[in-house]
């Protein structure tokens, strides 16, 4: 706690330290703070008139501690690196090791202490990297420069730099392979829960045909072909037809995808090739339609 030092060395006094031109008002209003523990080696506090503008100056003598108790401090976390990849999944991975070890504190308020030490130890740390990897970029940008003009001396330190720079993006770079990995894991999941519906049941009953060196095992589901980003889908009845495009539906609930039903188009083949009705508005057609795979 801070006290108002030149209040404490003149109890009974009244001076100002700003003054209205017209002297229609006046006011001390300019203060200095000094520590409850410092009072005692506060030497004098004045107000001392300035020339050059309408408040005094304030002037302190004080004869500093040899030995002072440094508290913690004040430490402001930086939340730009809260939308870095890197260190959100830092952070969740000290978190998870050290929640489970609040047993090995005397009382949780210190293991918490301990905990936003730690904390911010790791954010340090990975503030420097990110700092360190800035300062190469310019630093490799600079060096190229000077290579291109022709200073040859420079080429080393410009490969050093590049070869440090390769080095923390490669790093980078398996970081972010892992997490996409993890991530579509996630949702692949997700869309398999879905797929299987509320009462967790998948569809059945649903026929297919045998196209040469196919595995006898897909004849007892719908034949799917996927190339790139479409599907083809060959069936034998309609209620199959039914079933795919409500299989559609789900996956498209858990994927947050939506099928474009106007780039949708069916082939009647074989018995089919002279139905004229159009089932779920497709477009169909008993001549041909384009695809790129089956």
């Amino acid at each position: 706690m801070a006290v108002d030092i030149w209040r404490v060395l003149n109890p009974s006094s009244r001076s100002f330290s700003w003054l209205r031109p017209n002297g229609a008002a006046a006011s001390r209003i300019d203060l200095v703070g000094l520590p409850v523990s410092w009072v005692p080696f506060a030497g004098s506090c004045d107000l001392l008139p300035c020339p050059f503008s309408d408040h005094c100056a304030v002037s302190l003598s004080v004869a500093v501690p040899q030995v002072l108790t440094r508290g913690p401090g004040v430490w402001k976390l930086n939340v730009s690196v809260l939308e870095e990849d890197d260190y959100v999944s830092l952070i969740s991975s000290f978190w998870a090791s050290w929640r489970v070890k609040k047993s090995d504190f005397v009382t949780v308020m210190d293991w918490w202490e301990v905990a936003k030490s730690k904390i911010k130890g790791l954010t340090n740390r990975a503030e420097r990297l990110r700092n360190r990897r800035d300062l190469l970029v310019r630093l490799v940008s600079h060096l190229k420069g000077r290579v291109d003009g022709g200073h040859s001396d420079c080429v080393g330190p410009y490969q050093a730099a590049l070869a440090e720079l390769k080095q923390l993006d490669l790093v980078d770079a398996e970081g972010a392979r892992v997490r996409a990995r993890v991530r579509w894991k996630h949702r692949s999941e997700s869309c398999i829960t879905a797929l299987r519906g509320s009462d967790n049941v998948v569809y059945t009953g649903a026929e297919g045909i045998q196209l040469p060196s196919c595995p006898m095992s897909l004849i007892e589901s719908p034949l799917i072909g996927l190339y790139a980003d479409d599907t083809s889908v060959i069936v034998t009845s309609n209620a199959v037809i039914v079933v795919a495009f409500a299989t559609y539906k789900t996956f498209e609930r858990g994927s947050c995808l939506k099928l474009n039903l106007d780039k949708c188009k069916g082939l009647w083949l074989g018995g089919w090739s002279g139905r004229d009705d159009l089932p779920l508005d497709l477009q169909w057609s008993c001549a041909w339609v384009r695809a790129l795979g089956v």
